[in-house]
């Protein structure tokens, strides 16, 4: 490998919340490239994950594309299907903003198990606690799904979206007991679908 070869990473954010969006990030670095903050976004307080975003997106070598999956998607194909159509939009949307680099990608790595992907893909369990180019991918997807959480703690207040980002917690549960859906539940999710 020259020097000037690249990986790209593949994640998410917001796959298993009953609520908002769906956040893929492809980020594609130098093969060398490391950071300290390259590990699980989960696994970082909330003010080291800001921290890591913002040096990251200050990163010059890192080159990125963000996908939302919205709602409708999300209801409309299933969350594997919609998860699946995302990831092909965000390392497409890469691979052409790097036009003229093809030659230079020479791994592209997705966190993990996905049968009959994409050809030449690599899906790894827990790759964003091994590979640094899919930690950095992580890290943006949660930041960005955060960010919207927060935008839709703005919209609905009543659900704590700013606290538990849209997850199935005891808190989220309670308030969907007392308010009912909101715009932004899934509904196509079980804990929904029995509301409904």
């Amino acid at each position: 490998m020259s020097a000037e070869d690249y990986i790209i990473g593949v994640d998410e954010a917001g796959r298993g919340a009953w609520a908002g969006d769906l956040v893929v990030c492809a980020v594609a670095v130098p093969v060398s490239w490391t950071s300290v903050f390259a590990k699980d976004s989960k696994k970082l307080p909330e003010k080291v994950l800001e921290e890591a975003h913002d040096a990251l997106v200050r990163d010059e070598r890192i080159h990125r594309s963000i996908e939302i999956c919205d709602l409708h998607d999300i209801d409309l194909y299933g969350i594997q299907n919609a998860h699946i159509r995302a990831m092909r939009r965000a390392i497409g949307l890469i691979i052409s903003n790097m036009a003229g680099w093809p030659d230079k990608i020479s791994r592209i790595c997705v966190d993990g198990l996905w049968p009959s992907f994409l050809p030449g893909v690599e899906c790894i369990p827990q790759a964003d606690e091994s590979i640094p180019a899919v930690s950095a991918a992580s890290i943006l997807a949660k930041h960005n799904q955060s960010a919207l959480m927060r935008v839709a703690h703005k919209q609905y207040c009543g659900y704590g979206f700013d606290k538990h980002k849209g997850y199935g917690t005891a808190e989220h549960r309670r308030t969907l007991h007392k308010h009912g859906l909101c715009p932004l539940h899934r509904v196509s999710f079980k804990p929904m679908c029995n509301m409904l």
